[in-house]
């Protein structure tokens, strides 16, 4: 028998190697390819963003921090996957969810008091644990707020214009808040309103706002700030 050279038998593995990978290539490659008539597949969809239980936290009755008095109005935005009963609410650590009441658009609102005075924290989540954190400034109620070291001597006078405080309470001229209802007669005069007595309905006078017709009745706040008087009025149901 004729045996064939040691290069040459070498030779004839190598070429039959190289032949066998090319033929798993492009196997491989004809298994990879789609189809006639079906697409090719896309690339993979990206992982969808975690949904935040929490939106936002907002301090609607004045910049977080130039509140004075120990209270704020807050409100807590809710991901409409979530329910907002389940959401709690803490001040300084302390829980105050029952504060919060459901709002029509699913968020919370809520009077926030015993603000102590200079940064207090105030944080909501939900049930998975995901929340958002505000830290809300307490500024003394007689001021100063950001206006610097107050001016004196000063004429302390909580009944100035008519505003019936009664006399100050302490160094700064704060008084007791007063709250009073009025309604507006047929006579176009404000008069008092007693919720406990209210008058006949056909003598108070109508106001219309946003395409309802309401009674014209107002609750009046008035108040002392920062050594100065200030006075609210607000159209309001006493009844509620």
């Amino acid at each position: 028998m004729h045996t064939a050279p040691t290069g040459r038998r070498v030779s004839i593995v190598f070429l039959a190697s190289l032949a066998l990978a090319a033929a798993i290539a492009l196997t491989g490659a004809s298994a990879a390819q789609p189809g006639p008539g079906v697409a090719p597949a896309g690339p993979p969809a990206p992982p969808q963003p975690a949904v935040e239980s929490i939106s936002s936290i907002d301090v609607l009755s004045n910049r977080a921090d130039l509140v004075s008095g120990g209270d704020a109005l807050v409100a807590v935005g809710v991901a409409a996957s979530v329910d907002p009963t389940t959401v709690r609410v803490s001040l300084n650590g302390a829980d105050i969810s029952s504060t919060f009441g459901v709002r029509q658009d699913g968020s919370l609102a809520g009077l926030v008091t015993g603000l102590s005075v200079g940064e207090n924290t105030l944080m909501a989540h939900g049930p998975d644990g995901q929340g958002r954190v505000i830290t809300i400034t307490n500024h003394p109620i007689g001021g100063p707020v950001f206006a610097g070291p107050q001016v004196t001597p000063y004429y302390c006078n909580p009944n100035a214009g008519g505003a019936g405080l009664g006399a100050a309470i302490d160094a700064q001229c704060n008084a007791p808040t007063r709250v009073d209802f009025l309604y507006r007669n047929l006579s176009n005069q404000f008069v008092a309103y007693d919720p406990n007595s209210p008058p006949s309905p056909a003598s108070i006078q109508s106001a219309t706002f946003d395409g309802k017709t309401v009674p014209f009745i107002v609750q009046r706040v008035t108040g002392t700030a920062d050594r100065g008087i200030y006075q609210i009025s607000v159209i309001v149901d006493p009844t509620r």
